[in-house]
């Protein structure tokens, strides 16, 4: 449906399938930069997304920078997250599903923690 969003919203026609490899995407006028520029977004968004998870799991910054650094320079990451694929939707809603339940796991926590005083 994102993709789909983003086609209506470049005005796209529905004319190209893309249904044969190879095709042209210039010559047909495929709006594919739209499409890959929402996946690039989306794959941009799992790098922050995933250092806030690690700082909530109460780990050092310099151990979520790292975590992040690492997912931000993985080839394979970058790859699949500039190509037209439910990849890069895939990871971001997954690493936004490990953040919000961590943040609520830790909400959880601080409320049934005893209080000093």
């Amino acid at each position: 449906m994102l993709i789909a969003g983003v086609g209506y919203l470049v005005g796209y026609d529905g004319a190209f399938k893309f249904d044969k490899i190879g095709d042209s995407y210039i010559t047909n006028q495929a709006p594919y930069l739209a499409y890959r520029s929402l996946e690039a977004i989306q794959g941009s968004l799992t790098v922050p997304v995933l250092f806030l998870t690690m700082r909530q799991l109460d780990y050092s910054i310099a151990a979520s920078s790292l975590a992040s650094f690492i997912v931000l320079f993985d080839n394979a990451h970058v790859t699949e997250t500039r190509l037209i694929l439910l990849d890069a939707t895939l990871l971001l809603s997954v690493a936004c599903s490990i953040y919000a339940y961590v943040r609520f796991r830790n909400e959880q926590l601080k409320r049934h923690s005893p209080r000093p005083g």
